[in-house]
């Protein structure tokens, strides 16, 4: 597609220049194999808003929402304006067993017989499925306008799919106020513990969800994709890592799994914490290396947020740069005013994302 098309899509960021290179503007999109590279975004390393006051930004995000965090406003997470003006899709519930999975789209695609292709969304730590229901319409009304604009042929129905992570939400049995600061030891453990049953129960979902569905066999699921926050993001990063069925994702405010552990095994403990030291089942659980090979394949935008304090862009960019080579596409969008959040812009790319290597085929 032509830069002027995609122009049409989603607004762009600046496009690279030598001089831009040579003033520390960083961002890059790769196309692997054929070593094809496209810059889509550039951001500079130090980030004041002043830098960016002659930047045109997506719309500012509402302050009125009942579920507005009360963080600085870089930070602040309104999730009902996720759905980015689109009326909300339908709805459905079912369980796996005693797993509840919230189905957004299904009515929409009654009567059709094309494939299936499933968006698994996925919430941060301390979320819930819940907080990402308006994101879920979102992306299904943003996909469906893009059939009209995008120049390229629909050739998959798509639904959208949350579930709680284990001990969150509806699923919330233990509560805690473990972190790093308090509990150094017991945050990692019980960080590879949530990202371990998170992957297994995305396994499940694979497995069953057809079945479930559709047991008569009338229609066929033939693409899992994944999109997640934060810790939903490191659940994208590890599916994309270690599951052969899963080749197209966004991790949204979040570091392939590598850097994430260098992240949380290697922070400084603050003044006058106890003593604290790293299971060995912990670190070989960040710090495993990927084989060569791992991210062939896959099509991957990573999403960051320029003044995210929570995970910083910038830790990953050794291994991104590997992962984005290897990849068969591979692209990073940063947004310069957000912090550790997703913005309507960051909704409008992961829809843009999903339907052009998921949904989609040249026109």
């Amino acid at each position: 597609m032509s830069d002027a098309r995609r122009g049409a899509l989603a607004p762009r960021g600046p496009t690279w220049t030598p001089a831009n290179d040579a003033a520390g503007v960083h961002d890059m999109g790769h196309r692997g194999h054929n070593g094809y590279i496209m810059t889509t975004i550039l951001v500079l390393y130090s980030f004041s808003l002043s830098s960016f006051n002659n930047i045109t930004m997506p719309e500012q995000q509402a302050t009125d929402s009942p579920r507005v965090s009360t963080m600085d406003a870089a930070h602040r997470m309104d999730w009902d304006i996720l759905n980015i003006g689109y009326p909300q899709s339908s709805q459905k519930m079912i369980h796996l067993i005693d797993m509840d999975l919230h189905i957004f789209g299904l009515e929409e695609i009654a009567g059709s017989t094309r494939p299936i292709a499933v968006i698994i969304l996925s919430h941060g730590w301390a979320n819930k499925a819940r907080d990402m229901w308006p994101m879920a319409s979102g992306l299904i009304g943003e996909a469906n306008r893009l059939d009209t604009v995008g120049g390229r042929k629909r050739t998959r129905d798509v639904i959208v799919v949350t579930l709680d992570q284990r001990n969150h939400g509806d699923r919330r049995r233990v509560r805690t106020k473990v972190s790093f600061e308090t509990n150094a030891y017991r945050f990692g453990i019980d960080m590879a513990m949530g990202l371990t049953g998170a992957k297994q129960d995305h396994h499940f979902l694979m497995e069953f969800l057809e079945g479930h569905l559709f047991p008569s066999g009338d229609r066929q699921v033939v693409e899992y994709m994944v999109a997640g926050f934060s810790m939903g993001g490191h659940v994208a990063w590890r599916l994309l890592r270690e599951d052969d069925r899963i080749r197209i994702g966004v991790p949204i405010c979040s570091l392939p799994s590598e850097t994430l552990g260098r992240k949380l095994l290697n922070r400084e403990l603050p003044p006058n914490s106890p003593p604290s030291h790293v299971p060995p089942v912990v670190e070989r659980f960040f710090n495993t290396p990927s084989p060569p090979g791992t991210y062939a394949g896959k099509c991957i935008l990573a999403i960051h947020g320029g003044l995210d304090a929570v995970l910083p862009w910038t830790l990953g960019d050794d291994r991104w740069l590997e992962i984005a080579q290897e990849a068969k596409a591979a692209e990073r969008y940063v947004q310069p005013d957000a912090g550790h959040i997703v913005s309507q812009e960051m909704v409008r790319r992961t829809a843009e994302w999903l339907w052009r290597y998921g949904l989609t085929e040249e026109a």
